[in-house]
């Protein structure tokens, strides 16, 4: 790029002062493009006596229509956007990333103003909420303030808005609730939810997963279980809605995607929110019947509604808020809101909110205004990052107007550091310290037509998945076969979680997210192996092999320790088929009757060994935890793939609150077997199993300090206050057995193409 090209897509000064420190005075030129990035706005005006919501008779009627000239803004938006068909994602991400100009605002607030759970969500809060009047501010007279966060996870817009409350409205009394798709429900689709749980496991109090413990707000009845939460609260003056959907096999039709989400959650805020209350939703474009309905929907319920893209919003993609000011109240909207409950399913049927005649034509003349705007700034931004890549030349422009970006970001919104850290909601340090297993990023590699090629290609899908495998690391790392654990006698605190039956297994907080996200690709994969193949072979039947020698090996590993009678309960390669067979509720429940029944037969000293028992899910983890309440102390084996065992030492016949307990869990289970609506998912809080870390993590590292160590025939032993130690033994089994089970699928499946 020349230095003429350069003065074309930067301020002239950026062009002639390169060479200068970045530190040099702001020129005119400068201080417009800076003032532009942080200015990316629309305001409906809304003078026409005509914008009223049409009659509630006339709602779903009519099938999708189309305007046309938005139709030609998506076309034009989505040529910039095919540009990028072939680049590397990886690749491209790392260049955006350094040529993103407010991209240094976040590395400026993490390193020298520390705010809590700080992300690039937190920041995009933050320029909102400092730039619209999203908090109401009667709250200062009031002293109270509500809120709802829908689609949350992972919970930077309420430590955001903390920061922001804590600075202007010091005195007020704040409770806030959030939902999202539950990162502990096993059952959710790594791809289809944010998994990292730090914030929200140290906040589940405020968290609320509806009627069915998913946490999806496309479920009408999850919604009605948060309203009627919202309500317990008083009244709601804000709600925020940043959910979005995995569209990077679709970028042409991002907005036809998500569209029922936005549809699902402005139900919710609408009948959450109190009388001139804020709504805060993200979208992305508006080109569609579904979205123009919306928007003007909400138009009609707010006497306020802007279109805001934050400057710490990648410029390159199509991401905006919709800040909707001064609810007109639920008792106005009530009809079109019953009528909008009722008729949720036809969002995905073909039929549209609203007729085309019924919106005024002063509507549509904004949007197109409104969608060209924010066309034009994505496009330009996909432009100049094409033509910036590679050429260093520009390294100091770009650094130059990072440095812009921050010291306006600074300025503009008086920012400061809250050095009271009982102010924060959990508290930096608390969460800097969380571990978590389910930190494994929505990775995707290569370049959007090379996925496209390898999603039409099972073979090159099968060879990827086996080179990933072979560069993840998983080892059994205690030094001996048997890893003995003994938990110190403490108040177990039951509780039993109901919640949508799990039949396949997507997701677990017990095993690395990435093996599982690697194991959901293998099944999706088999899937389309067996439907365009002549092979008689299940997909279950090769990917649910079993040693069935391991269980003479896990006997003489545990029979060198015991001295009393051994009970064994053998787990078939029936409950493992049905982990991708779509009956795992059933299986599971089915195992836990089994080893019911050898518990209640035991008797004093006798001792148990449970093999190939799958330590996926919260249900069978709690299950085992509160085994470890009989026996004087259990030991974990050195698995083989995934047939492995744990050997359960002295029963014990004191503890019958226990054993009571795990019986009432069992008459649960056999009343809801019949089911397809309910299903004891949970015997145990997730805090609790996977243990209170508050007082546990030592000061330089991760790990909690046992309670002592003692030796069992030469082998070491934990004595643990809490289940952490536990949760961790439970990770590294499944981690070792996914790894070789995934390892060994791959291998048998591709000489078979």
């Amino acid at each position: 790029m020349n230095e003429k090209e350069l003065e074309t897509h930067f301020p002239t000064s950026f062009a002639t002062n390169r060479t200068k420190c970045y530190e040099t005075s702001t020129s005119e030129n400068e201080l417009y493009e800076i003032t532009r990035l942080f200015e990316k706005k629309f305001s409906f005006s809304k003078n026409s006596a005509s914008w009223c919501l049409p009659n509630v008779d006339l709602m779903f009627v009519n099938d999708i229509w189309k305007v046309m000239k938005l139709q030609t803004i998506k076309e034009e938006l989505n040529n910039a956007k095919s540009q990028l068909n072939d680049f590397d994602l990886e690749d491209w991400h790392r260049h955006t990333n350094f040529t993103n100009k407010a991209g240094d605002i976040l590395w400026k607030l993490r390193n020298e103003f520390e705010p809590e759970f700080v992300t690039q969500a937190w920041c995009k809060f933050y320029e909102i909420v400092m730039s619209f009047s999203l908090v109401p501010s009667q709250i200062g007279e009031l002293k109270y303030f509500n809120s709802v966060h829908l689609c949350e996870a992972p919970g930077a817009f309420i430590t955001s808005l903390n920061h922001f409350l804590q600075l202007h409205y010091p005195g007020v009394n704040w409770h806030w609730k959030a939902t999202t798709l539950n990162p502990y429900y096993e059952g959710n689709s790594l791809t289809s939810m944010i998994n990292d749980d730090r914030f929200i496991f140290h906040t589940l109090p405020c968290w609320t997963f509806g009627y069915d413990y998913t946490g999806d707000i496309k479920n009408l009845s999850n919604i009605n279980h948060i309203v009627e939460e919202a309500k317990q609260m008083g009244e709601v003056l804000l709600v925020t809605a940043d959910g979005s959907v995995d569209c990077h096999d679709k970028p042409a039709e991002q907005e036809g995607v998500v569209s029922s989400l936005h549809y699902y959650e402005t139900i919710a805020a609408l009948n959450i929110l109190g009388v001139g209350g804020s709504f805060l939703l993200k979208i992305f474009t508006a080109y569609e019947a579904q979205t123009v309905c919306l928007l003007y929907l909400l138009c009609c319920a707010f006497y306020q509604v802007n279109f805001f893209k934050p400057a710490t919003s990648k410029e390159g993609n199509s991401e905006v808020y919709v800040i909707c000011l001064k609810y007109k109240g639920k008792d106005v909207l009530d009809p079109w809101l019953r009528k909008m409950k009722d008729f949720t399913g036809l969002q995905d049927e073909g039929k549209v909110m609203f007729p085309f005649e019924s919106i005024p034509q002063e509507f549509i003349e904004e949007l197109l205004i409104c969608s060209t705007r924010f066309k034009d700034f994505q496009v330009e931004a996909i432009k100049k990052n094409i033509q910036m890549l590679g050429d260093p030349s520009v390294n100091y422009i770009i650094k130059r107007f990072k440095y812009l970006a921050v010291q306006h970001f600074m300025k503009h919104y008086k920012f400061k550091k809250i050095s009271d850290e009982s102010k924060e909601v959990v508290g930096k340090h608390k969460l800097k310290e969380t571990m978590s297993q389910n930190l494994d990023p929505h990775a995707r590699k290569g370049s959007y037509s090379d996925r496209i090629q390898k999603k039409n290609s099972v073979v090159k899908k099968l060879l990827e998945l086996h080179e990933e495998l072979q560069v993840f690391n998983v080892t059994w790392t205690y030094k001996h076969d048997i890893k003995w654990l003994k938990m110190q006698s403490s108040q177990l605190e039951f509780n039993v979680i109901s919640g949508k039956p799990i039949n396949i297994i997507h997701s677990s907080k017990f095993c690395s997210n990435h093996l599982l996200k690697i194991w959901d690709d293998i099944r999706e994969t088999t899937s389309q192996f067996f439907e365009n193949s002549s092979d008689k072979y299940q997909v279950h039947e090769i990917m649910n092999k079993c040693s069935t020698e391991r269980l003479s090996q896990d006997l003489k590993q545990a029979n060198s320790f015991l001295t009393s009678n051994l009970n064994i309960v053998r787990i078939n390669n029936d409950y493992w088929s049905s982990l991708n067979s779509n009956t795992n509720n059933l299986a599971e429940k089915q195992a836990f009757f089994d080893v019911m029944t050898t518990i209640n037969k035991l008797q004093k000293g006798d001792n148990l060994l449970l093999s190939g028992y799958p330590l996926l899910t919260q249900f069978n983890v709690g299950i085992i935890y509160l085994l470890t309440g009989l026996f004087e102390k259990i030991g974990f084996i050195n698995p083989v793939k995934h047939d492995y065992g744990i050997v359960f030492v002295g029963f014990q016949c004191s503890n019958v609150d226990v054993l009571n307990f795990l019986n009432s869990v069992k008459e649960m289970c056999i009343r809801n077997m019949k089911s397809s609506e309910i299903s004891v998912l949970a015997v145990l809080n997730i805090t609790q199993l996977c243990g209170k870390m508050d007082n546990s993590l030592k000061k330089n590292n991760h790990f909690p300090t046992p309670k002592r160590k003692c030796s069992t025939n030469d082998h070491e032993m934990e004595e643990i206050e809490n289940g952490y130690t536990f949760c961790q033994c439970v990770t590294e089994i499944n981690n070792v057995c996914m790894k070789e089970q995934l390892s060994e699928i791959v291998s048998d499946l591709i000489p078979k193409r």
